[in-house]
């Protein structure tokens, strides 16, 4: 457990649990991120224990824990580590250690977390112990890693994140010239197999457009547009099992969002009300803007907030983009606004959180929340379309074939909207679900007979 930075822990108890007595703290991490941390404890008297301890740890820091500086240059620590090591003295499981102590501790916690839990439960186990040299560690290694999680049943999702967070320790181990080359470097590729379909990438499986016409009809009241009028609720549950009297109206913005605009998810999470220009000047309909914290803009507005993170690199390309807003879905951010600033109000804020989509308690929803997967599948259930096996990345889908569907030449327009950086990714990726864009009436154009030809001697030509 880390130290905490505040001196307000709490202990209440959550009926229905296993362990109901919950202790709360707040910690600050190296980057200045906040948290709240939760344990559970069986009894009272074991919360009341561990809040002891905090509390006795939290008397070693200072009211008012100095405010931690950006750093424009990797620290010293990093180079005396990592940089001055004698070549070939460091094993892997020091180098990766002071790798996450000190580089990836400067990125989001969620990334962090993400590196050291990869790290220490699929490749410290097996390379821990290998020298970080060019001798002893290659791409056979790297390979062998690989071939021992396949072998325990590890998803590909999870190789492949592997891989991923090994080349990018390694690469640092190649810029502090422990290793000549990246031995990680381009074997996602090398080691797919394309045989095994738990290797492919899933196909795009779009919705019909009644389908999430009736999709957002059920989040709105709770029913389905087809069922009888006293048909009872479908899906909404209160806690404690009994019935809604409603859908989860509260749901439809970040719903209606996903499918007018084609985000991702993790987009999504981090759209903020700065970027929404629900009143643009005239000419221009409303837009939203995703901007990627790897943006020069968004490093300067950190540094300047003496923030040594710039938030969240949502954009897959990296590259910021507008998507423009039809009047349907800006009316509904407007409500949106509205009924957060009221809320913001009764509950005696200042403002309300500057993210779009949070949940009751203020928090953003974030791009891999199980609150809205279980909304979503209860919501496919109730309109007859469980098993189709549809996820909520299906609504992005959703959004280009309909669009290309009612017009093939948005492609270049529905590519933007995506954020695709080449337009024959959207044409390949979506070119079976369009057949004015797949060709498939082209088959048939040699189809018609061919004419005779008029021979005024009455043979024909041999």
């Amino acid at each position: 457990m880390a130290r905490p930075h505040s001196r307000k822990i709490t202990v209440t108890r959550r009926a229905g649990r296993p362990k109901p007595w919950r202790v709360r703290w707040y910690e600050t991490s190296r980057v200045g991120e906040r948290s709240r941390p939760s344990r559970f404890f069986a009894t009272e008297a074991e919360a009341e224990a561990f809040k002891a301890a905090v509390e006795a740890a939290a008397e070693q820091i200072p009211e008012c824990p100095p405010t931690l500086a950006t750093p424009v240059a990797p620290p010293p620590a990093i180079a005396d580590v990592l940089g001055h090591a004698p070549r070939g003295s460091l094993t892997f499981r020091s180098f990766a250690t002071n790798w996450l102590e000190t580089i990836v501790a400067r990125r989001k916690p969620s990334t962090a977390r993400s590196y050291r839990g990869l790290l220490r439960t699929h490749v410290f186990p097996t390379l821990g112990a290998v020298r970080v040299s060019p001798a002893t560690l290659g791409p056979e290694q790297v390979v062998a890693v690989i071939a021992a999680r396949a072998a325990a049943g590890v998803s590909w999702g999870t190789q492949k994140g592997i891989l991923r967070v090994l080349s990018a320790c390694l690469r640092w181990a190649v810029k502090y010239r422990h290793l000549q080359q990246n031995p990680a470097a381009g074997l996602l590729k090398d080691l797919r197999d394309d045989s095994d379909p738990a290797y492919r990438d899933p196909e795009p499986n779009p919705l019909t457009a009644e389908a999430v016409d009736a999709f957002l009809v059920w989040l709105r009241t709770g029913r389905v547009p087809s069922a009888p009028a006293d048909r009872p609720v479908d899906g909404p549950k209160l806690r404690g099992g009994q019935l809604r009297s409603e859908g989860y109206p509260e749901w439809e913005p970040y719903f209606l969002t996903l499918f007018r605009t084609g985000m991702r998810r993790g987009e999504a999470a981090a759209l903020k009300w700065a970027t929404v220009y629900l009143e643009p000047p005239a000419g221009r309909s409303a837009y939203l803007r995703l901007e990627s914290s790897d943006s020069p803009s968004a490093r300067a507005a950190a540094l300047a907030a003496g923030k040594a993170s710039a938030g969240d690199g949502t954009l897959k390309s990296k590259r910021p983009r507008e998507i423009e807003v039809g009047g349907e879905l800006a009316e509904a951010l407007r409500l949106l606004a509205q009924t957060r600033r009221a809320e913001a109000f009764k509950r005696g804020r200042p403002a309300p959180s500057p993210y779009v989509f949070v949940t009751p308690r203020g928090a953003r929803i974030l791009s891999d929340s199980s609150t809205a997967d279980r909304v979503f599948e209860r919501g496919m259930t109730a309109i007859g379309k469980a098993a189709a096996g549809h996820t909520i990345h299906d609504l992005r889908d959703t959004f280009a074939t309909l669009h290309l569907l009612q017009d093939p030449g948005r492609l270049f327009w529905v590519s933007a909207m995506l954020g695709h950086r080449q337009t024959s990714t959207t044409l390949n990726r979506y070119t079976k679900y369009v057949p004015s864009l797949s060709g498939a009436h082209f088959a048939s154009a040699l189809d018609h007979p061919r004419p005779q030809e008029d021979r005024s001697d009455g043979t024909d030509r041999k």
